[in-house]
This record gives C-alpha cells, structure tokens and sequence, in this order.
C-alpha cells in the first residue's frame, strides 16, 4: 500500500538536514543536506531495511577430540539465537552415520570406524524452526588395523602357473558390520587392480553379503558389510587391468 512522502528536518551544527520517506515501506529516497550558509546540496543514500531471520544462527568453533573409538564434539552457542530461545543442538557426521541431539555444549558419538574420516557440524533448534549448520569440524580418522605387520596375503587364479599379486588386509568387526581392508600396490603394469570384491560365505558356501568397489588408485581401500550374527569366511577378489581376477579365501571370522 503506498503511502505519503514523510519530510523530517534537522538541524545539526548549523546545517539544515531535509530527510524525504517515500511511498512504499521499506524504501527510501536520497536525502538532501542544504547548509545555512551554502546553497550547495549533497545527495545521501538511506539503505532499505534489513529483516532479521526469526532462526538461530550457526554455532561456531566446532572441535572435535577422539579417545578410543569415541569422538567428543564441543562448540559455541551461536552469536545470533532468533527470535525464540534455543531449545537444543543436533550434531551430524560426514557420512550420515553418526549424530546427537543435545541441550548441552557438547555430545559424544560413536563407534567411529577404522579408516574412514569423518567431519562433523552443529546446528540449533528452536521453536522457530531448525537453525543454520556451523562449518565442517577437521577431519579424524582411526588407524585402520592390518593383520600381522606386513605379512602379506597372495591372490591367485586358476591359471598354470597361476598369476599372483601379493597385498595386506585387514579385517575389523565393530558393532555386527564386517569392514575389510587392503592396502593395493602401485606402479605394476598389467598387475594393476581396478576393482575389488570382498564377499562374506557361510559354512554352506553361500554368499551373505558383497561388496564391490573401483580403486581409483588409492593406496588403501576398506569396504563394508553385513551379515546376521553367524560365522562367516573373508573372499577377497581383485579384478586387475588385464580382466583377470584373483581371488583370496581368508580366514574365518565371528559376527555377534
């Protein structure tokens, strides 16, 4: 609705400030400054108003500290809280599977697994709506375990002679989910492995549960999998370069 132009006048230091408001709320128009002793005028530019969101802000200072498989996330309340109190913080990881919701300052997630970062953020809740997300805490990230210090596992095929590529494994179990391991060698030509496949067999020799992934020439690869609680024997394949693919039966492990 537009309204009538508003002229206010003030007088400061023996200048005569002429202020005009027009028409619609929220705008304003160039405000004219005529001294007493000048007929010069100088233009001036009143900024529009700027509307405050009625959600808190975003948390600040997010840090993280990891004692044993366990990380503690802390942060500060945020500078602006909205037009309603804060009733509390949910706290998220960069791989959405783990979180907290908490009135407090802090909150402790966990299991974090073995070789995979993670990075965590906060954000506010009120009875105005979900505030905004704080920036990514560093990163963390669990020493994966691989078996035996260096001894290697070998993988091979059903060729005469058979082909065979040597590799470190690791396997850790954390809360019923089966994470496999290997860290792949480079710079061997048509050895190169492109892809993995680890798989979990039963006593029946059936597949429970695969997992497949494309190494993109990282050193390390961990894959994860899951199965109901039993006894379970470890395949490990690696598809290389080539199209070959070699195979590792490992050894038998317990998921409860």
């Amino acid at each position: 609705m537009k309204k009538s132009p508003r002229i206010i006048t003030r007088v400061v230091a023996g200048i005569v400030v002429v202020l005009v408001i027009a028409g619609l709320a929220g705008n304003a128009r160039a405000v004219t400054t005529t001294s007493s002793s000048s007929s010069s005028t100088t233009p001036t530019t009143v900024a529009p108003t700027t509307t405050l969101s009625t959600k808190p802000g975003p948390p600040t200072n997010v840090l993280v500290r990891v004692k044993g498989q366990a990380a503690t996330i802390s942060w500060r309340a945020p500078a602006y809280t909205g037009l309603s109190p804060i009733a509390g913080y949910t706290v998220d990881s960069s791989n959405g599977e783990l979180y907290c919701v908490t009135t407090a300052l802090s909150c402790k997630v966990s299991p974090l697994v073995p070789g995979i970062p993670y990075k965590f953020r906060v954000r506010a809740d009120s009875s105005a709506g979900l505030g905004e997300l704080s920036a990514w805490s560093r990163q963390v990230t669990l020493p994966f375990w691989f078996e035996s210090r260096g001894v290697k596992m070998k993988l091979t095929d059903a060729t005469k002679p058979p082909l065979s590529i040597s590799l470190h494994t690791g396997i850790n179990i954390v809360n019923g989910k089966v994470w496999v391991g290997v860290m792949t060698p480079r710079g061997v030509g048509k050895k190169q492995i492109v892809n993995y496949f680890f798989q979990l067999i039963d006593a029946e020799k059936n597949v429970v549960a695969t997992f497949g992934t494309s190494t993109n020439r990282e050193k390390v690869v961990i894959g994860s999998l899951t199965a109901p609680p039993g006894r379970y024997q470890v395949h490990i394949t690696a598809e290389l370069k080539s199209g070959r693919k070699l195979t590792w039966h490992g050894s038998w492990i317990t998921v409860k």
